[in-house]
């Protein structure tokens, strides 16, 4: 009895002495190993709970149908994997990075929605409709019925007033138990989903009560229009496709915001509204690859928050490549005091004080403040001008609607200058008719350098999206002490829409260096009646290399000395070989040039400080500090 007693409280002791944890994983893995699933993606201490293919027989379709090559599609290694754990997020990670079978990874992030709460007393008649002008924009463009927008977000009352009628429905799919239209998504069956679908709980019922925030950002860009009731949307005519992407369980949490984001791109969306981010540099490929797959592939305009911090920080997936990145302005046309700014910005947009309906009932409204209330309305400007223009694509949507927007920048603080985009016009960008937007399409560059005094050739290729260009001047600058461009000004030929110009060449100079450095070089873009800009961040990592006859060696073979030295002192050279010797400042400038066998004398004029001495022989080209005293 005694022995069963003690095995009766060890059983129960093992039973729950480990904390079962929850992983979400974009793992990249070959199609063998997902047919083989748990016998190759095991993990210590865990069990796979799920494993889903983000590239699927619909996703096959509707590439080929847009004429996009199947053969190497990154998606087809990419899959979403569910882990119960009883490892740590660092174990678990660290597993992952040296799993024989998983190539790459990330863990699918968690963003938050971009509002804050709202002042009850505050006067509820401001609407983006008068701030931005849309009643002019729908005199040109009252919108497309059967363009659709995603609002990818934590649900909408489907019973709303002023949303009902503007639901996008698969009658396809009628709510009959049945899955009608044999859709899948993940994998799985779809059943019913005739009025949007949860992604995050996989059924019918976009909308969850424990939150308002998708009904908010729903009903800016697609509330009912001259129905006498509440408010107007700015994406017209336009119909939503609400989706949801967050639990029931964690209703504040969008836990699936990138798969919402696939669902409603492989489900007619042309335009997704992401009024939702987090805080990250820049994205991982996994996820790089799934935006350029729904952006580029499935040609669908992202528009997506900035974010609230009310510094200089990134917000994703708003800061990456083929997005729509917005921030906020009041209705007094002055900055908010949570307006994230950053070179990645591309719209700013009225989001503060914004009528909007709410949840409490079916006809009541209310307000609130934040880039995720900006958003919806640079949304439905973007769907007007798909309406007005179908043959544009998302690229050149996102191009026009950020060149014909205002320069506002000036006129606050100098730390937004170039980091909140342009103030979005809807009527100017649907009547523009003239306006190029030059793009860097294709950077090319070593990155691997010696360190300081090293001249590094960039390469430029451009694109430009719109109206065929003039001769355009493209102006070059490092924006931080990290690097100095010594070729300042490229004259970029006429390039017709959506032409690539020939290869553009420009040497930046590296002064000083640690093991890698991020350097931010700004090219401003001038011509008649065009002014642009466009910021790329530079990585350069130090190498050493030993190596033959003109190329670079750190292998300190060659020895100079006295170093620090005075400036009347000899510098001599530890061999007795010709050498050619050249002397810059940290900002790139020649001082002295010479050739040289063991020692050599500097110019008196010199002032003290460091410098760069490059040394070169037959063989090799040594660089080193010098520091005079």
């Amino acid at each position: 009895m005694k022995r069963l007693l003690l095995l009766t409280v060890f059983t129960l002791f093992c039973l729950t002495s480990y904390t079962q944890n929850t992983y979400h994983f974009y793992i990249k893995i070959t199609k063998q190993d997902f047919k083989k699933n748990n016998r190759t993606l095991s993990l210590p201490y865990s069990q796979i709970k799920e494993l889903k293919p983000l590239y699927t027989q619909q996703t096959n379709k509707l590439l080929q149908k847009r004429g996009v090559s199947t053969k190497t599609h990154p998606l087809k290694e990419i899959y979403r994997i569910t882990y119960l754990s009883q490892l740590s997020t660092e174990a678990i990670r660290y597993q992952l990075s040296v799993h024989p079978n998983i190539k790459d990874f990330t863990i699918v992030p968690v963003a938050y929605p971009l509002s804050t709460p709202n002042d009850p007393l505050s006067n509820l008649s401001r609407s983006p409709i008068i701030f931005h002008d849309f009643s002019s924009a729908f005199d040109i463009e009252p919108g497309d019925s059967n363009l659709v927008i995603g609002i990818v977000d934590t649900g909408v009352l489907p019973t709303h007033e002023d949303l009902k009628n503007k639901i996008k429905h698969n009658y396809a799919d009628t709510i009959d138990g049945v899955n009608n239209d044999d859709d899948t998504y993940f994998g799985q069956e779809i059943t019913d989903n005739f009025s949007g679908w949860d992604i995050a709980d996989f059924d019918n019922t976009p909308y969850s009560p424990a939150t308002a925030h998708g009904t908010e950002v729903a009903s800016i860009v697609s509330a009912e229009a001259n129905n006498g009731k509440g408010m107007a949307g700015t994406g017209g005519n336009c119909m939503m496709l609400p989706i949801k992407v967050v639990q029931d369980a964690t209703p504040n949490s969008i836990t699936h915001g990138y798969d919402g984001m696939l669902y409603a791109a492989e489900h007619g969306a042309k335009v997704i509204n992401c009024s939702w981010g987090y805080e990250a540099e820049s994205l991982p490929t996994i996820l790089t690859n799934i935006i350029r797959y729904i952006a580029v592939d499935l040609d669908v305009v992202i528009v997506a928050a900035g974010g609230n911090a009310g510094n200089q920080i990134q917000y994703q997936p708003a800061s990456s490549e083929y997005v729509l990145g917005v921030t906020t302005i009041l209705e007094d046309s002055t900055m908010w005091g949570f307006t994230t700014y950053n070179t990645d910005i591309d719209i700013i947009a009225l989001g503060g004080r914004v009528s909007l309906a709410n949840t409490s009932t079916d006809s009541s409204y209310t307000n609130d403040w934040g880039s995720s209330l900006a958003t919806p309305v640079v949304s439905g400007a973007a769907a007007l001008l798909r309406s007005h223009n179908p043959s544009l694509t998302a690229e050149q949507v996102i191009q026009r609607l950020r060149i014909t927007g205002t320069r506002v920048d000036s006129l606050y603080n100098p730390k937004y200058t170039e980091k909140i985009g342009t103030m979005l016009n809807p009527t100017k960008a649907l009547l523009d008719s003239l306006s190029p937007a030059l793009r860097i399409v294709d950077i090319q560059y070593n990155n691997e350098i010696i360190g300081n005094g090293d001249t590094v050739e960039i390469s430029y290729r451009y694109l430009n999206y719109l109206h065929n260009s003039p001769v355009v001047v493209a102006s070059i600058s490092s924006k931080d002490t990290l690097s100095i461009v010594m070729d300042t000004s490229l004259s970029i030929a006429p390039i017709n829409t959506l032409d690539t110009s020939g290869i553009y060449i420009s040497k930046i100079f590296i002064p000083a260096f640690t093991d890698t450095i991020y350097t931010n070089i700004r090219t401003g873009f001038s011509s008649i009646n065009y002014l642009d800009y466009q910021y790329k961040k530079l990585m350069f990592k130090k190498t050493i290399i030993t190596s033959t006859k003109n190329t670079l060696s750190t292998n300190n073979q060659l020895i100079i000395f006295p170093n620090p030295a005075k400036i009347s002192n000899k510098i001599y050279i530890n061999d007795d070989k010709n050498h050619e010797i050249s002397l810059y400042s940290l900002d790139g400038k020649l001082l002295y040039i010479n050739t040289i066998q063991s020692n050599f004398s500097l110019p008196q004029h010199l002032k003290t400080g460091t410098y760069i001495l490059i040394i070169s022989d037959n063989t090799n080209i040594f660089r080193q500090t010098l520091t005079l005293y």
